[in-house]
């Protein structure tokens, strides 16, 4: 077909949007990074035309899955002709069946130039996992390790704004990666959402050395594919951040805490229940010490009691085997030195 397009030659285009047409249910689930979702069927208009397809037959399904679209045809047409003229809508459903052909249909048949997504979204998942491992395979990792609060992420950023390729795992995993990772963070994305943002990051990236700070095995709920963290656990260009304690503790209450203001309230709730969670860590006692001083408002003591008594003791960094040892008391100069290093990786 003409427009038929796989994942790999749509993603090739020059300006495409994604347009998932499958359930809203489906959509925040998992989608292709950037797409839009015009659902053909709704979660319930779906789970009608399904059981009408078991329990009765395929065109009496077909019936009531047009006539569930025909109202919703005007405002999709609106937006899909709009879109057309400046980017190439690509159309896509579960796996390139009755969702997406309706509305293909009706676009081309109306003169619309509109591409067709060849195996709908179960193809897009296959060439993920066969493109993702492949692209971290090709590249090279300059690694940031160290203990908690030393400012890693920060690091990370700074060298985005010099135009350094970096891979933020923790950003794309909305979790800081610790103990209170999920606090000030919106819901995490799927496992295969996380796949798909992984990729989306690695096709943007220019040629050379890319930044990424040193992960377990997990990330929040999420598992980081093994595969990528064997090639940057691997990499030759591993380096050490330090910082001094009182550095590490301010940087813990900028992420975590709100001073005032009607969010403190429900900030403190959602560090109270994460230290809940550390009795079998402390012990009973400590980790209730930890819940008074919050209510208390001894933010910077539970700071750095979580340093020494938790964080640093449960929290590895590899022993050795570094390329650099940068002390982070100065992010700017911290970044200047690791792309210093970045470009000589580049040349070599």
């Amino acid at each position: 077909m003409q427009y038929e397009r796989t994942a790999k030659e749509a993603l090739e285009l020059g300006n495409p949007l994604f347009v998932d047409l499958r359930s809203e249910g489906e959509y925040r689930e998992a989608t292709i990074p950037g797409a839009v979702n015009l659902p053909v069927l709704k979660n319930e208009e779906r789970d009608h035309v399904g059981k009408v397809y078991v329990q009765e037959s395929t065109d009496r399904a077909k019936e009531l899955a047009v006539a569930y679209m025909a109202p919703k045809l005007p405002s999709y047409y609106n937006f899909l002709s709009q879109a057309s003229q400046s980017r190439e809508v690509v159309l896509f459903c579960a796996r390139g069946g009755m969702r997406s052909h309706i509305l293909f249909d009706f676009l081309r048949g109306l003169g619309h130039k509109v591409f067709y997504l060849k195996g709908g979204y179960k193809g897009y998942r296959k060439m993920v996992r066969q493109t993702l491992p492949e692209l971290v395979a090709e590249r090279d990792f300059v690694v940031l390790n160290g203990l908690t609060g030393v400012g890693k992420t920060e690091i990370l950023l700074e060298l985005k704004e010099r135009g350094a390729n970096i891979l933020d795992l923790e950003g794309l995993a909305h979790h800081k990666g610790s103990l209170l990772g999920s606090i000030g963070e919106s819901a995490q994305p799927s496992q295969k959402m996380f796949e798909s943002l992984l990729l989306d990051e690695l096709l943007k990236l220019p040629p050379g050395p890319i930044f990424v700070e040193s992960e377990s095995n997990k990330i929040g709920k999420l598992e980081v594919p093994v595969y990528l963290r064997r090639r940057y656990g691997s990499s030759p260009h591993q380096v050490l951040i330090t910082a001094p304690m009182e550095g590490r503790v301010e940087r813990l209450l900028k992420d975590y805490t709100v001073a005032e203001g009607p969010e403190k309230e429900e900030r403190d709730r959602e560090i109270l229940e994460a230290l809940a969670s550390l009795s079998r860590h402390m012990g009973k006692r400590p980790a209730f010490e930890l819940s008074q001083w919050i209510l208390e408002g001894r933010y910077e003591e539970v700071a750095r009691e979580l340093m020494v008594r938790y964080y640093d003791k449960n929290y590895a960094v590899r022993k050795g085997g570094y390329l650099l040892q940068l002390e982070h008391t100065d992010t700017e100069e911290v970044a200047a030195r690791l792309l210093q290093l970045g470009e000589g990786i580049s040349k070599s």
